[in-house]
């Protein structure tokens, strides 16, 4: 259904769904039992009471997609001659907030994972070196405390 050129109403899929159990379990109690005949009279009640409104919905999405493909051109014209003027601008604020904030990111994984090198191979080193591995592991709390504090906000220019 999700392929299709179309969406149907939610609504819609949930009553099919309903229906299709509800006959399942139908036929399995009564296997002469027809729910469709059932439910054919309250359909098209259904269907004509909502008739108005999907074609109603119909032409105003058409009158929309209309009005949209006429402004098109007039928009692109306008939208070239600024590119050629250099008058055009992208507001990028919102995507360097994101970069800043990605950076950030990294760059505390990245100290966590030093802390992690530094911590385990100063316990390794211990056994061998006693002074070098406590030594490792003291300097392993430079990352941590990195990869821990937050640190402020920092504005590109």
């Amino acid at each position: 259904m999700r392929s299709l050129p179309f969406q149907l109403p939610e609504n819609f899929l949930l009553i099919v769904r309903a229906i299709s159990l509800t006959s399942g379990v139908c036929s399995t109690l009564e296997p002469e039992y027809n729910i469709w005949e059932s439910i054919e009279p309250f359909a098209g009640q259904v269907l004509r009471d909502e008739g108005g409104n999907v074609v109603k919905d119909a032409l105003a999405q058409v009158a929309e997609v209309a009005t949209t493909a006429w402004r098109l051109p007039g928009r692109l014209d306008g939208l070239i001659t600024g590119f050629e003027e250099g008058t055009v601008s992208v507001d990028m604020s919102r995507l360097e907030r994101r970069l800043d904030r990605l950076e950030r990111i990294a760059q505390r994984g990245l100290a966590a994972v030093v802390f992690g090198i530094l911590l385990i191979g100063g316990i390794l080193l211990r056994v061998t070196d006693e002074v070098f591995g406590v030594a490792m592991m003291i300097a392993s709390l430079v990352p941590l405390v990195v990869s821990l504090l937050p640190r402020g906000r920092r504005r590109r220019r």
